[in-house]
């Protein structure tokens, strides 16, 4: 079992959201903001900290944030890559003081990632970075990461990763929803943070879950967890009861 507190959730929010038309996480649903219903989520389970990894649409997914009564401070990449260039590995950070405050106990970030053209893998890294770079890294044990896009993530869901033992042996558990997608979210035991690093485009952790069953525990998750591709997806979500919506088939990205 993984104790809250010492779970950072990264959640990922640096795409431009092009199928979408621009502007997606700052799209409301359910009279917030796109992006605050994971970060919300996140802070709902007692999570320690939250990283939202910015790129495309930065200054206004924070201002958003803030709007929403979220108090968000701004951490910088220790090395951050050239613009459009994933050069940078996830664990060149040493601890430090950086970025975040408190939102009833939980520390709430965000950071740019330059390199967010180059695809998720690359605002992976970027969160980790934040998180090992923080003066409070070294107190950290795993991290959960949470897509942008996707506002029906459920405390359950995050509850049920957290009740699963991961360690340097299965250091990866990932909840696997019932009516099928990709499988998010995703939690990361610190001694497997480095596997980041071979990460590649805009799979993320999937690719590496796929061909590693062994360092995998999976998590059976009943219902779904969409995510908001197109205005329509958005739309559809907005039409349905909460309960139905976690129902709906899961086309995300892990």
């Amino acid at each position: 079992m993984t104790e809250a507190a010492r779970v950072v959730a990264i959640v990922l929010a640096a795409g431009a959201g092009s199928r979408f038309g621009g502007r997606k996480l700052v799209a409301p649903l359910d009279g917030r903001p796109l992006i605050a219903h994971p970060v919300r989520t996140a802070l709902d389970c007692g999570i320690g900290r939250v990283v939202v990894v910015t790129g495309s649409d930065g200054d206004e997914v924070e201002a958003a944030l803030r709007m929403d009564g979220v108090p968000v401070d701004a951490i910088v990449d220790p090395i951050a890559p050239t613009a459009g260039a994933d050069t940078a590995p996830a664990m060149s950070a040493e601890p430090r003081g950086s970025g975040g405050v408190s939102h009833g106990g939980a520390r709430v970030g965000a950071i740019r990632n330059e390199a967010w053209p180059t695809g998720l893998a690359s605002s992976v890294r970027c969160g980790l970075r934040a998180t090992v770079a923080d003066d409070a890294g070294a107190g950290i044990e795993s991290v959960l990461l949470l897509l942008g896009d996707q506002p029906r993530v459920r405390t359950e869901t995050i509850a049920l990763l957290l009740a699963v033992e991961v360690d340097a042996a299965r250091p990866i558990a990932v909840a696997v929803h019932g009516t099928g997608g990709t499988p998010n979210p995703v939690l990361v035991h610190r001694s497997a943070w480095r596997l980041a690093d071979d990460l590649v485009g805009d799979r993320g952790f999937g690719p590496l879950i796929a061909a590693r069953p062994e360092l995998v525990t999976s998590v059976d998750v009943a219902g779904g967890n969409p995510d908001v591709d197109t205005r329509d997806d958005l739309d559809r979500l907005a039409a349905e009861p909460t309960g139905k919506a976690h129902d709906a088939a899961d086309a995300g990205r892990t």
